[in-house]
């Protein structure tokens, strides 16, 4: 049995920081919301929501217990000191478990790719990047 290397985020307080303030990931059957958290050394956190559009609690349910097992199988792949917010699309219970794996893999490492450096060189006065073909 796998050592757990995170925790769950329980409190509003804790969802709503990583909300407003976090980066956005988005994939086909859910969106993955990340908030830098210097405070924890050698885990992640992790919350859950899945609306009541989604379906009856049931289907919620099935929901919530689909992205937990994912994050179980593949803990090894999140960027540790970070908290993770997987919010739940509509088609999440009900698409083929496999298929919901390689969407949720492609999104872990859209997260784990560094963001792209700017330098003064290339971003025009209005923020915008130049192309190399100017």
């Amino acid at each position: 049995m796998k050592k757990s290397l995170f925790y769950t985020l329980k409190k509003r307080k804790e969802f709503l920081a990583v909300s407003k303030a976090g980066q956005r990931f988005y994939g086909e059957h859910f969106l993955v919301q990340t908030l830098q958290n210097k405070e924890l050394s050698g885990i992640f956190r992790v919350g859950y929501v899945v609306t009541r559009k989604t379906g009856n609690a049931v289907k919620r349910n099935k929901a919530k217990r689909r992205l937990r097992s994912l994050v179980y199988q593949e803990q090894d792949k999140f960027v540790l000191q970070y908290d993770y917010v997987f919010v739940a699309r509509n088609s999440l219970w009900s698409v083929e478990f496999d298929v919901l794996q390689r969407d949720f893999i492609n999104v872990l490492k859209k997260i784990s790719r560094p963001p792209p450096i700017f330098s003064e060189a290339n971003i025009d006065r209005d923020g915008s990047c130049l192309s190399d073909t100017d």
